[in-house]
């Protein structure tokens, strides 16, 4: 009961968790939807790819009607998959950014004043933060997959251990680890300054060792997650799963809030 008689208001807590449990119900069922969607069109055109090699000795200077109508109609179907592929991917993109956005705010600016308050302008502020890095996030993803594709084919095809390749990829998820921090430490600004000065309070890196603790939980949430799959990947532990992840999540929120308000 000590313990609990220490904890701001718990009945933020206890709101704060469920918005950070529908966040990840809906990323999960919206990460599936897109994924089925986008793997769909994937093996659409593996099959378009298929047929093409059947026909590219062509000769389309000698083809008959029927040969030229089929191409066009390849290339047609090509085109039009390559559109649903990038339509499918920008809407994912868009969709969990709005969730992001609103739910994640009104979780740290609760967290911060123990209410909704100012909330018009603090979710302009999270806004513009959150858009800032999460270009900075995409372009530190492309080079994360790159370099996942150049490991595994090296390492499945020819049998290396490409060392070079494996330590710039631990660099780049240091680098997105540490940019989460940031942007964490902006939302907790946010609430108080204005965005310009939030952005320089960022980057005074005051409290550093929030950094590692930081680090702590990202990879005890990874550890859960890894093990949790492995161990009942069913809907009822994927439940459980998100709510062990959204208690972790919450808790650490609120002490890191604390932490900067000091």
């Amino acid at each position: 009961m000590k313990i609990l008689n220490k904890i701001p208001n718990r009945k933020i807590l206890l709101r704060v968790f469920f918005l950070e449990f529908i966040f990840l119900v809906i990323v999960f069922i919206t990460s599936k939807f897109f994924i089925n969607k986008i793997y769909a069109v994937i093996i659409l055109l593996q099959s378009i790819q298929g047929n093409f090699e059947q026909i590219q000795n062509f000769d389309l200077n000698n083809a008959t009607l029927e040969e030229i109508n089929l191409v066009r109609g390849m290339l047609g179907q090509t085109s039009g998959s390559i559109n649903q592929l990038i339509f499918y991917l920008i809407s994912f993109v868009l969709l969990i950014f709005i969730v992001y956005v609103i739910i994640q705010s009104l979780e740290w600016n609760m967290l911060y004043n123990g209410k909704i308050s100012n909330f018009k302008k603090y979710i302009i502020r999270f806004l513009i933060i959150s858009a800032i890095f999460f270009i900075v996030f995409g372009i530190i993803l492309f080079n994360i997959l790159k370099y996942v594709r150049m490991f595994l084919i090296k390492y499945m095809f020819e049998g290396n251990f490409e060392k070079g390749i494996f330590i710039k990829l631990i660099l780049l998820i240091l680098i997105t680890v540490f940019i989460s921090h940031l942007i964490f430490t902006g939302y907790v600004y946010a609430n108080k300054y204005t965005l310009l000065k939030s952005i320089r309070e960022i980057f005074k890196f005051k409290k550093f060792y929030l950094f590692f603790l930081f680090i702590g939980v990202f990879v005890f949430i990874g550890l859960i997650i890894k093990y949790g799959l492995s161990i009942s990947p069913s809907i009822y532990g994927i439940v459980i799963l998100g709510v062990s992840v959204s208690i972790i999540s919450t808790l650490y929120k609120q002490y890191f809030t604390n932490k900067l308000k000091e």
